[in-house]
């Protein structure tokens, strides 16, 4: 009798144990998952000319005076509504969808005039690491409401 009292006990405790790991591995997950889900980065953004304008980004303005190089702080999200307004109103508005690319803190963006069309570029990036992270991502960019 002793013995099966013993048995159920350590059944009890072997029990009481896989709870306790299971809910030690629970917390672990979704700590991760808070955590990537708030990475920030900062967005550097500059005209190749020197152009002055204002950077709206996911419909928030970031720069109140016009400058030829904006850098946003704390971007959070994998990807963003990216709008360059110019100073220079014969120069129409930029949007861009940018990604993060990797894990990096800081992003760089250029703004130069292509074709005799003004574009938005990530700046030091490999073009055809760039081009396959574009083609393989399957994020949703958020809208502007």
């Amino acid at each position: 009798m002793i013995k099966q009292v013993n048995n159920k006990n350590r059944l009890n405790m072997l029990s009481n144990n896989s709870k306790f790991f299971l809910c030690i591995v629970c917390l672990f997950y979704f700590s991760i998952q808070i955590t990537q889900s708030q990475v920030r980065t900062n967005l550097v953004i500059f005209s190749h000319k020197g152009e002055r304008f204002w950077l709206i980004i996911n419909g928030q303005k970031i720069n109140e005076q016009a400058a030829a190089r904006v850098v946003a702080q704390n971007i959070t999200g994998e990807a963003w509504n990216i709008t360059a307004t110019f100073e220079n109103q014969s120069i129409p508005d930029i949007i861009h969808e940018g990604y993060r690319i990797g894990s990096d803190k800081e992003q760089t963006y250029i703004i130069k005039k292509k074709r005799g069309e003004y574009k938005i570029r990530a700046y030091g990036v490999p073009q055809r690491l760039f081009s396959e992270i574009l083609k393989n991502n399957r994020l949703r960019l958020p809208t502007n409401r």
